[in-house]
C-alpha cells in the first residue's frame, strides 16, 4: 500500500508540472495570435531560466548532494520557477541549499538513530519532486494566469488577487518544506536523543515519525521565516514596492511551523515507526526483531512530504489574510 501511494504522489508531482508547462506554452501561442496584447516571455528570461538550473546542477554535482535523477528533477523545477517568478526560484534555492547543509549536519549521529538516515544524505528525484512538485505546479498555473513576471502581494487589488493567491501558495509550499526539513534535521542532530510523540505525549527515541522537540519546533519556524524573508526581499527588488513586505516573514514562519506540525501528525499516525533491537535504530517497516512504536505502514516520508506541502500551500493564502487583516 505504501509503495503504491508513494508512486502515485511522485508520478503526480513529476508529470503535472511538465504537462501544465506545455499546455501553457500552447495557450500562450493561441492567445498571442488570436487575442493580441499578450506579454510574451523575453529571450533574456528564457536564457536565465535555462542558466540557473545548470549552475545549480553543477554545484550539486560537486557537493554530491543530489543523484543524477535528483539533478534532472531539480533542473525541471528550477526552469519552471525561474520562468514564472524570480521570487519563486530564489525561495526554493534557499530551501535546497540550506537543506543540503543541514542534512550533512551531524550526519554520523543521525545515522546511528535512524535507518533511513544511515542510507546516506544524497537526495534523489523523489526528495526533489515531493518537496518541489507542488510549488512547480503552482508556478505553472501562475505563468498561465498571470504571466512570467513578478507581482506585488495585495489581495485588496482585484488585478493582483489571483497573482497574490498563487504567489502566497507557492511561498507557503516552500516554507512548509523548509520548516519541516529544518525541524527534522536539527531536531535529530541536537538534544538528548529523545522526542515527544505528538499524538500521545510519550517519550520516544529521536528519529521516530511524529516525534517533536522544542529545538525542532523552533527550527521549523526559523526555516519558514528564512523563506519568507527571501521572498520579501526579492519581491521588493523586482517590483515597484515602496517598502519591503515584512509580513511575509511571519507568514513563512507560520507555514514552516504548520508544515512541521502536519508532517508530525501524519508521521505519528500513517507512518510506521519501530525500534530494531539488533541495530538499535528507528526503522520504517515492520519486521522480525522490531518493536512497534507508533503509526501504521500506510505512507512513507515522500508521500507525507507531498501531502503536507499541498495542504499548507492551500491554507497559506487564508493565513495571509488573517495575518495582514486584509479583509
Amino acid at each position: 500500500m505504501s509503495k503504491t501511494l508513494v508512486a502515485f504522489f511522485s508520478a503526480l508531482s513529476f508529470v503535472i508540472a511538465p504537462i501544465i508547462l506545455i499546455t501553457w506554452l500552447a495557450l500562450l501561442v493561441v492567445r498571442a495570435h488570436y487575442v493580441g496584447g499578450v506579454s510574451v516571455v523575453s529571450p533574456g528570461r528564457l536564457l536565465l531560466a535555462g542558466i540557473v538550473p545548470i549552475f545549480f546542477a553543477l554545484r550539486e554535482v560537486s557537493k554530491k548532494s543530489l543523484t543524477l535523477s535528483g539533478i534532472f528533477a531539480a533542473s525541471v523545477v528550477g526552469f519552471v520557477l525561474t520562468l514564472a517568478n524570480l521570487c519563486f526560484i530564489a525561495s526554493i534555492l534557499v530551501f535546497f541549499l540550506t537543506s543540503s547543509k543541514l542534512t550533512k549536519f551531524r550526519a554520523e549521529r543521525k545515522a546511528k538513530q535512524d535507518e533511513e538516515a544511515s542510507e546516506g544524505s544524497v537526495r534523489t528525484w523523489l526528495n526533489v519532486l515531493n518537496n518541489g512538485g507542488v510549488p512547480t505546479a503552482l508556478a505553472s498555473l501562475y505563468a498561465v494566469e498571470v504571466g512570467c513576471k513578478e507581482t506585488a502581494i495585495d489581495f485588496d487589488d482585484p488585478y493582483l488577487y489571483v497573482s497574490s493567491w498563487l504567489s502566497i501558495a507557492v511561498l507557503g509550499a516552500v516554507a512548509s518544506a523548509c520548516g519541516d526539513t529544518w525541524a527534522s534535521e536539527v531536531g535529530a542532530a541536537v538534544g538528548k536523543g529523545t522526542a515527544t510523540l505528538i499524538t500521545t505525549g510519550e517519550t520516544v527515541p529521536a528519529g521516530t515519525n511524529g516525534g517533536v522537540t522544542v529545538v525542532g519546533t523552533v527550527a521549523s519556524a526559523c526555516g519558514g521565516a528564512v523563506i519568507g524573508l527571501t521572498y520579501a526581499i526579492m519581491n521588493y527588488l523586482t517590483t515597484d514596492l515602496m517598502h519591503v513586505p515584512w509580513f511575509l516573514i511571519g507568514l513563512g514562519a507560520t507555514a514552516g511551523f504548520l508544515g512541521s506540525f502536519l508532517d508530525s501528525l501524519f508521521g505519528a499516525t500513517a507512518q510506521y515507526s519501530g525500534f530494531d533491537e539488533d541495530s538499535k535504530k528507528i526503522v520504517s517497516k515492520p519486521r522480525p526483531g522490531v518493536k512497534h512504536i507508533s503509526g501504521v505502514p500506510l505512507l512513507n516520508n515522500h508521500a507525507v512530504n507531498f501531502i503536507t506541502c499541498f495542504i499548507t500551500s492551500m491554507l497559506s493564502p487564508f493565513l495571509c489574510r488573517l495575518l495582514t487583516n486584509v479583509f
